[in-house]
This record gives C-alpha cells, sequence and structure tokens, in this order.
C-alpha cells in the first residue's frame, strides 16, 4: 500500500490502525490521527507506575502486533525502573490459557497488561479470574469496543484501554474507580487518555 501512496503521491488521511509500520519511517502521505500501538503501551505502563501499581503482569500473542506494542511497553517499564513481574506470550491462533492464568495468580500482578485481540480477551480474562487473580486488565485501543465489553460479561469490570483519539472531555479522574465497583454500563469502559 505504501509504496502506491508514493507512486501516486496519494494521501492516507486516518488509518484505523496504530501499528508502526505507518509511523516510522515518517512517511508525507501518511497522516495518523492516533497514537501508535507501541506509543498506547508505553503510556499504559507509565500510568500505572505513577497511580502507584508496582507490580504489572504481561500477557501477549506470539504475533507481530503483541510484538510491535509489547517494544513500548519495554521502554516503559526501563522509564520507570521496573520490569514486569511475569511476561507470558500464548499462541495467537490456539489460545490456551489454562497454564497461563495459574502463574498470573501467583505473580500476585496489580495490573496485567493483555496484548490481544478479540475474543482473546474475553477467554483469557475468564480463565485469569477463575485461577484467582483479581488483577486489573488493562489492553490496547483495538480491544476498546463495546462487543468486546459485552463478551467479557462480569470480567470487564475494571478492565480499562487507552482510547485510540484525543477528546476535549476526558473522564472525570475518580470516574474509573466508580465504574469499577460494579459491571460497567452497556458500553461503558474505564479509558485512558492520552
Amino acid at each position: 500500500m505504501l509504496p502506491i501512496l508514493a507512486e501516486f503521491k496519494l494521501p492516507l488521511i486516518a488509518p484505523s490502525t496504530g501499528a508502526m509500520l505507518l509511523y516510522q519511517p515518517v512517511n508525507p502521505f501518511v497522516f495518523n490521527v492516533r497514537s501508535s500501538y507501541q506509543r498506547e503501551a508505553e503510556r499504559v505502563i507509565q500510568h500505572l507506575a505513577q497511580v502507584g501499581v508496582r507490580r504489572i503482569a504481561v500477557v501477549r500473542a506470539d504475533d507481530s502486533f503483541a510484538a510491535d506494542a509489547f517494544v513500548g511497553a519495554a521502554r516503559s517499564f526501563a522509564d520507570v525502573s521496573q520490569k514486569p513481574v511475569l511476561d507470558e506470550k500464548f499462541d495467537r491462533f490456539k489460545p490456551d490459557f489454562t497454564a497461563i492464568a495459574p502463574k498470573v495468580k501467583q505473580s500476585d500482578a496489580q495490573a496485567t497488561l493483555f496484548i490481544c485481540s478479540g475474543s482473546t480477551l474475553a477467554d483469557g480474562a475468564k480463565a485469569f479470574r477463575a485461577a484467582g487473580s483479581n488483577a486489573q486488565i488493562v489492553t490496547l485501543s483495538n480491544n476498546a469496543s463495546s462487543g468486546i465489553i459485552k463478551q467479557m460479561g462480569s470480567n470487564a469490570r475494571g478492565r480499562s484501554s487507552p482510547r485510540s483519539f484525543r477528546t476535549s472531555a476526558p473522564l472525570p479522574p475518580r470516574s474509573c474507580a466508580k465504574r469499577s465497583s460494579s459491571a460497567p454500563p452497556d458500553g461503558v469502559t474505564c479509558q485512558l487518555h492520552g
């Protein structure tokens, strides 16, 4: 796609992906309006560290998307002088959390950065809760749809993800805590801005 943009001098405006391919190197024909997945993951770790979360687990798909996002998370872990209490990969095509879920519980993580796509988030969250983990589940903006929240059911409580765009009306500071005390209303989730 990028060679075609250059050849015909066509702009690509507001692609819906945060893949680093469209951010580096800078392309004069690509106009991004959202954060890269690396930047989202970086900001998630910074935010958790800023609010005092010290035990962060990372569970990620073994694919290029998760590898790309994890670059940002790893950079941010180094910036805040922390390491994940757990860093586990799973097969994207055959996700199985029977071995990972007990490790999440044993890690005593306060939060789990879960880098994956689609229904895998719901399946993993269910497995983590069944294993006894109460860690907050934090994911990226590709999992911010109301459909995924519905799939998660009661496990969506306390889940958060970065927004893929800025808004002039950020959430009030205590709204995340209020929303995490019960199942979120249809389509509502605690989201980080920036």
